[in-house]
């Protein structure tokens, strides 16, 4: 599945190249020159996703038209009510792409568009005769309110959700990018049916960093387990280094006793220094953490730069333990390439250092490039 925000890229999803030109979308009068098709076509799906390539009209007359549609049904399949919910017209906030075709979202309860599906929702509600999981979900999807989406959950979860993993994921690949699924599980761990396992499932089935913070801020808040295996497995999803950041600010505060095995994998998720340096930092202040000299090494390693390298050492200092020694602040130093940096390191493990056989400080010393560098490391060991 791919997908795409912010909504500054979906243009991109509205051309096509096409033999050295551009192809232009289909209007809706070309698309569906007669729209009580959206009411009574016998192949949904296929009009699904000539809808999904629609420029859609964003015009008060365009949806008093699907709203008398509706209004002139005594009754309507999920199918055909989901069709005249996804021909209202909105500036799509999140397009994904599945094999089921292309799934265009606007924001959720936002502006006249969120009004017209809220009225077609809840008047089409007590009209739906045929459904199943592929329709129901997309009309949760759709939904612009809570309460709407529990009146949905009330009429027809039961029948279609039996509490097996299978069912929700059914549920999930029904609504892919859709802004009503964080509000989706809330509503189900409410009502004890989405226990931990569950919303792990939802968790993976998101498409966007942001709609997966809303969901781990929502889990953690629910009192959610978060510890080893979980914590990668939600720190692994995320695209974007400014959502690992955010993560894992959230839950390293929720696993006070992180191993450094998990801790170093967090660390090599992010894709630059500053991104790492922050995840140091988040774990020092979060967490009873104890690195050894050897394994802030090895942390060291990751980075690129050495004021993000200094800012680490910094972080992590307070949580050194076990036995300090010379070879080991040989290798921390070493990581770095300028001796300002090694020089920063120093003072910061200093406190640990002191108390070597000042041969083996000469060999510290040694690491730096500089004779002025090397008496300023000399003064801050003895």
């Amino acid at each position: 599945m791919s997908n795409l925000r912010p909504a500054a890229l979906l243009t991109l999803l509205a051309l096509t190249a096409c033999g050295g030109g551009i192809h232009k979308r289909w209007t809706f009068h070309e698309a569906f020159p007669d729209p009580t098709e959206l009411v009574t076509t016998q192949d949904p799906a296929a009009a699904h996703k000539r809808l999904a390539d629609t420029e859609l009209p964003r015009t008060r007359a365009h949806d008093d038209r699907l709203l008398e549609l509706l209004r002139t049904r005594t009754e309507i399949t999920a199918a055909h009510l989901v069709l005249l919910t996804r021909a209202v017209g909105h500036e799509n906030h999140s397009v994904c792409h599945t094999d089921r075709g292309m799934f265009c979202w606007g924001d959720r309860a936002k502006g006249e568009a969120a009004a017209t599906i809220e009225l077609l929702l809840n008047e089409g509600l007590p009209k739906i005769t045929t459904i199943d999981r592929r329709w129901y979900a997309e009309l949760i999807g759709c939904t612009q309110t809570d309460p709407t989406l529990l009146r949905y959950l009330d009429r027809f979860h039961a029948q279609m959700d039996d509490g097996s993993e299978a069912a929700l994921i059914d549920i999930l690949k029904g609504m892919p990018g859709s802004p009503a699924t964080t509000p989706l599980i809330l509503a189900l761990r409410e009502r004890g049916q989405a226990d931990d396992n569950r919303c792990w499932i939802a968790f993976s089935y998101l498409s966007f960093d942001d709609d997966r913070l809303d969901l781990l801020r929502a889990m953690v808040g629910s009192g959610i387990d978060v510890q080893g295996e979980r914590l990668l497995q939600a720190m692994r999803a995320f695209s974007f280094d400014s959502g690992r950041e955010a993560a894992f600010a959230m839950l390293v505060q929720k696993a006070p006793s992180l191993q450094f095995a998990d801790a170093k994998a967090v660390v090599a998720m992010f894709s630059f220094d500053e991104g790492k340096q922050k995840a140091c930092a988040a774990l020092a202040k979060a967490t009873a953490i104890q690195v050894t000299e050897a394994q802030l090494a090895e942390l060291l390693r990751m980075f690129s730069f050495d004021s993000d390298r200094a800012a680490c050492v910094r972080s992590l200092a307070a949580h050194l333990h076990g036995t300090s020694t010379a070879l080991d602040a040989r290798a921390i130093l070493s990581t770095f390439s300028f001796d300002s940096d090694r020089l920063a390191a120093t003072r910061a493990l200093a406190g640990r250092w002191r108390h070597f056989p000042q041969e083996e400080r000469r060999t510290i010393t040694a690491t730096f490039s500089f004779d002025s560098s090397k008496k300023e490391a000399s003064r801050l060991l003895d």
